[in-house]
């Protein structure tokens, strides 16, 4: 009998889905970066500022509420998944994966201080926030995990 990852007990225990089938899916590639960005999580955590704010928990632009004049955000819908926690998390909701929307953070980075290692933390929720859409909704979100993993090697090299 094989001795289970950390990360693979993450995918089994939260899942429906067979633990065979998740390692299939989800592959010796992304196992082995969920088992080393665990290996680093208090480290990367650790690198956090200010204390916890509560978070809306799905923070993207199918949720928010637009004045129709000024384009200011006037409101946001489907907080079921609010929380508390670093702000950066609704950040990796902003861009849900889409290119386009890095400028929103950009332009978000240059009016807060989100610290130096910032990219460290942003890079380690979009790989584990993802990783929950999996076995939360079933999202194919492999390659995209993959992407993130390789911006986030390259962080802990330069902040770790």
């Amino acid at each position: 009998m094989k001795v289970l990852s950390h990360s693979c007990l993450f995918v089994i225990h939260y899942s429906t889905k067979s633990s065979e089938e998740a390692r299939l899916y989800l592959g010796q590639e992304v196992l082995a970066l969920m088992d080393r960005t665990l290996k680093h999580g208090k480290q990367i955590l650790g690198t956090s500022q200010g204390r916890p704010v509560l978070l809306h928990g799905d923070f993207c632009f199918g949720n928010l509420l637009f004045d129709p004049h000024t384009w200011r955000i006037s409101g946001l819908i489907d907080p079921l998944d609010a929380e508390w926690g670093e702000r950066d998390l609704d950040l990796v909701n902003l861009i849900n994966g889409q290119v386009l929307h890095f400028e929103l953070l950009n332009r978000y980075r240059e009016a807060m201080d989100l610290g130096a290692c910032f990219p460290l933390r942003y890079w380690f929720y979009q790989v584990w926030k993802w990783l929950f859409y999996y076995v939360r909704v079933r999202v194919a979100c492999r390659e995209w995990v993959l992407r993130c993993g390789r911006e986030l090697e390259k962080a802990m090299d330069r902040y770790l």
